[in-house]
């Protein structure tokens, strides 16, 4: 009799069973799926911040030369910027190694997923 197959994750294009890894258009058996790994990579908080310096730069220049308006512009930018910078979120990846007949492949190089634990 064969062991049914038990799925431990699916999303998307993505599907993680006892038997195999479905991965896009890729089916790999798990015999041969010899390591698994799972890299993050840190927030790019980049536009946000870039966007925060922008504004206070603004604030800045218009309290120096007493203009108003471009002041009151540099605050506005504030609240985007920071917004934009406190919604950014770690990017994962998910690393593994096929056994091949002719060596190692790194077979699912940065698929993007969430944790799953």
């Amino acid at each position: 009799m064969a062991a049914q197959e038990v799925i431990y994750y699916q999303d998307g294009d993505v599907t993680i069973t006892n038997t195999r890894a479905v991965l896009g258009t890729k089916t790999y058996a798990m015999t041969n799926i010899t390591s698994v790994s799972m890299e993050t990579m840190p927030a790019n908080r980049t536009r946000g911040e870039l966007i925060v310096l922008l504004g206070l730069l603004a604030i800045i220049g218009g309290a120096i030369g007493n203009q108003d308006g471009v002041a009151i512009l540099g605050l506005i930018a504030l609240v985007p910027g920071i917004a934009i910078a406190a919604a950014a979120k770690p990017h994962h990846d998910v690393r593994g190694f096929l056994r091949l007949s002719v060596g190692w492949c790194d077979c699912f190089a940065a698929i993007s997923c969430v944790p799953l634990w």
